[in-house]
């Protein structure tokens, strides 16, 4: 791994965790939202968003979000920023956006995980 490529081995790991959190989500979601026991930590889930869900006005605040299944986009701006799985969005500041998840559907729900950071920590 000296040259910053990561090994079939470490590849294979962390698609492993992805899947697991993948099945432990999808065991957990009740709705579009769901928020755990562990603090500031959400599910969400949307499987009736087939295509899509429309651009959503909303409020992007300091978080860390893992698309897990399914697609989103994020209009900041005039910047679209596409997101499907395993990656990550990460805002440090509270920004107004656009959202559109625009790949779901019953048999295969969009999935996240969003950590929302709180400041006074």
């Amino acid at each position: 791994m000296l040259d910053g490529q990561m090994s079939d081995g470490h590849l294979m790991s962390m698609q492993d965790t992805i899947t697991e959190l993948r099945h432990l989500a999808l065991a957990h979601a009740k709705g579009r939202e769901t928020q755990t026991a562990i603090p500031r930590v959400a599910i969400s889930r949307c499987d009736h968003c087939e295509p899509s869900t429309g651009p959503t006005p909303t409020f992007c605040e300091p978080m860390i979000c893992l698309i897990l299944q399914g697609a989103k986009c994020i209009l900041i701006g005039d910047r679209a920023l596409h997101y499907d799985q395993p990656s990550y969005f990460i805002s440090t500041i509270d920004v107004p956006a656009t959202g559109e998840i625009y790949r779901a559907g019953p048999d295969r729900p969009y999935l996240s995980i969003t950590l929302r950071f709180d400041a006074t920590i």
